[in-house]
Parts: structure tokens; sequence; C-alpha cells
């Protein structure tokens, strides 16, 4: 639902006074071997994401937590998740 109405979502939290360089990112298929991050100010996030042209489960981020990524990197898609059960 989140990438449907993206667009939609960043005019309405600018016209509430959210900066349009607020940091956003979409994780489409997170935690799985297909993930992508798409990372881009709240005014260009709709854009980038048509341009990717991601679909399905996405998760949408807004705000400065999305600069940890890079640090955490937590999660590699290259590396698979070693669960022992």
């Amino acid at each position: 639902m989140g990438l449907t109405h993206i667009k939609r979502i960043a005019i309405e939290l600018i016209s509430a006074g959210l900066p349009d360089d607020h940091p956003t990112a979409a994780i489409n298929m997170g935690t799985r071997p297909e993930q992508k991050i798409v990372k881009a100010p709240l005014s260009g996030i709709a854009d980038k994401i048509d341009e990717t042209q991601l679909s399905g489960a996405t998760l949408i981020v807004i705000g400065r937590v999305i600069e940890l990524s890079e640090g955490l990197g937590w999660f590699k898609p290259s590396q698979p998740l070693n669960i022992t059960p």
C-alpha cells in the first residue's frame, strides 16, 4: 500500500512541515536475497521508486535513521543468513 501512495504521502508530509530534503528510503523484499534499498530525499522518493520499478512488499522509512544503514550493514543480500535451529 505504501508504494501505491508514496507520492501522496510525501506531498502530505511536506505540506505538514517536513523538509523536502528529509532522508527517505524504500526497502523492498527486506531480508531476502533479492532485497533492494532505494534512498532519496522525501521530495524525490516516489520518482526514484518508479525508476527502479519496485513492487511487492516494501517498507518505507522516513528520517535520519536511514543514515545508519551503511554503518550497521546487518544484512547483505549476497551473504546468506546463518540461522541454526
